[in-house]
């Protein structure tokens, strides 16, 4: 159950990143047209990709499939 938890935990900290991210893009990145969402989408990509590669694999005990629940969460 905890590892569950855990992944829980982890989405919600991707949460405010994805809004911070739509801010910057808002705010800053607007300059740029039609630009601006593709390159939202990537600094967002990027983030996440980064929190996964450091956070997942503190999680334990995990199978293939749990992994594929925390994607779906």
């Amino acid at each position: 159950m905890r590892k569950y938890l855990v992944a829980i935990a982890i989405w919600a900290l991707i949460f405010p990143f994805a809004i911070v991210n739509g801010i910057l893009r808002d705010e800053v990145l607007d300059g740029l047209g039609d630009l601006a969402p593709p390159l939202s989408g990537v600094i967002l990509s990027a983030i996440i990709l980064v929190i996964a590669l450091f956070l997942i694999p503190k999680i334990e005990d995990c199978r293939p499939r749990d992994f594929v629940f925390f994607g779906i969460i």
